[in-house]
């Protein structure tokens, strides 16, 4: 599990850049006689590779480790909880 500082925010799992994928933009589409609000951009993701989902993966295993933690679960039982969490060995 990575340790988490909470004083360190957002910085600690990802840079500013790829931080940028959860701020896509809403846009309106406009046809002759409708107007849509609120369309998600979502071309951002046209350029995420395979090591983008891993490392995605692997931050989110390791927040809800320090979850775990945080509700006071030991660091001998985390692997336990862990697998019963993700089904991962």
């Amino acid at each position: 599990m990575l340790p988490v500082d909470a004083s360190a925010g957002l910085n600690q799992f990802c840079t500013a850049g790829e931080r940028d994928i959860f701020r896509g933009g809403h846009e309106i589409l406009q046809f002759p006689g409708v107007q849509i609000h609120g369309v998600a951009n979502t071309s951002v993701f046209d350029e995420l590779q395979i090591n983008d989902g891993v490392k995605a993966l692997k931050t989110a295993e390791s927040f809800v480790g320090e979850i775990f933690k945080l509700r006071g679960v030991s660091e001998n039982e985390l692997a336990g909880m862990m697998h019963g969490w993700t089904g991962k060995p």
